[in-house]
């Protein structure tokens, strides 16, 4: 693995361990629950985040895609729970993206990490590297929305 993203990819690990402990023994209802009209379910974050990992994937040259890609893409609006895929598939969806995300994070070379990219994540570099480490944070934040959703519901900090 290049050193320059050693910390990112380390990042990437801890959260898919966040999630499986924030998500983990919660009953369907609090799944799909929006806190309000604005704000999004458990269900569609995690839809949501694990479209960023496959979007990731595909940047470092894995050819599989998220069939629910575009449902949750960057500004989708949550959606009555009706059209959206079941739980249990986007988690099906997210355990098997998140087993590659090391191997194709390790596999990585310099010249892809300087490629440039079209997106330009602000205040980081506008490469391939940027927005690695940009997307790691992306992803953070809404664990942090699925975890402050969580506590909405009566369930304890996934930390104690």
């Amino acid at each position: 693995m290049h050193s320059s993203i050693t910390q990112v990819a380390d990042q990437y690990k801890l959260q898919t361990g966040v999630i499986d402990r924030i998500i983990d023994g919660l009953p369907e209802e609090h799944l799909i629950t929006r806190p309000d009209d604005k704000a999004n379910s458990i269900h569609f974050i995690l839809g949501h985040i694990t479209a960023n990992r496959y979007t990731i994937s595909q940047i470092l040259g894995d050819k599989e895609t998220f069939a629910h890609d575009a449902l949750f893409d960057r500004g989708a609006k949550a959606r009555p729970i009706s059209e959206c895929p079941p739980f249990s598939e986007i988690k099906e969806a997210w355990d098997k993206i998140s087993l590659k995300m090391p191997e194709l994070l390790e596999s990585a070379t310099e010249q892809q990490l300087e490629t440039k990219q079209e997106f330009a994540p602000p205040g980081m570099e506008d490469n391939l590297r940027g927005v690695l480490t940009f997307l790691s944070f992306h992803e953070a934040y809404h664990i942090g929305q699925i975890s402050y959703v969580r506590r909405l519901n009566g369930h304890a900090g996934p930390f104690g």
